[in-house]
């Protein structure tokens, strides 16, 4: 019985410009959420009056608006590698079909293994979009 040879995995060579991109695209995201707080402490002290009670209505507030205006932000990438993830599996392949440029060099997974991929990547961030969710819930009730 002959064995059939393994064929060499296939290599996607990652982009350098793409990967510059990226790296400045999270940039601006984790400069932006650090600029979140000062920004709603701001739009919130707005005439708001020195006396105790009005501050800690407004202290309130603040929890409230913080809470959703956080829980949102960190909802957008947990999306992004959703959406990726449902196009690995649409695809049954890693990178997904219709994608020329990847930012990083990745060996090309294809079928079943890609889908199982796939579907843990979707787990988790099912797992990570229904603690958010749940902190909304808290923080609505509360």
């Amino acid at each position: 019985m002959s064995r059939g040879r393994r064929q060499k995995p296939e290599i996607i060579e990652g982009d350098a410009e793409l990967r510059l991109n990226l790296f400045i695209l999270a940039a601006l995201y984790v400069l932006v959420g650090l600029l979140i707080n000062p920004l709603i402490d701001w739009l919130l002290s707005q005439g708001v009056a020195s006396d105790p009670a009005s501050l800690q209505e407004a202290a309130r507030r603040k929890a409230f608006v913080a809470t959703i205006v956080h829980a949102s932000w960190r909802a957008v990438p947990v999306l992004l590698i959703f959406w990726f993830a449902f196009r690995i599996y649409a695809s049954a392949r890693l990178p997904p079909g219709g994608m020329k440029r990847f930012p990083f060099s990745v060996v090309c997974i294809r079928g079943r293994t890609a889908k199982m991929f796939a579907l843990v990547l979707m787990v988790v961030c099912t797992g990570l979009l229904s603690r958010e969710v749940l902190v909304l819930v808290r923080n609505a009730l509360a």
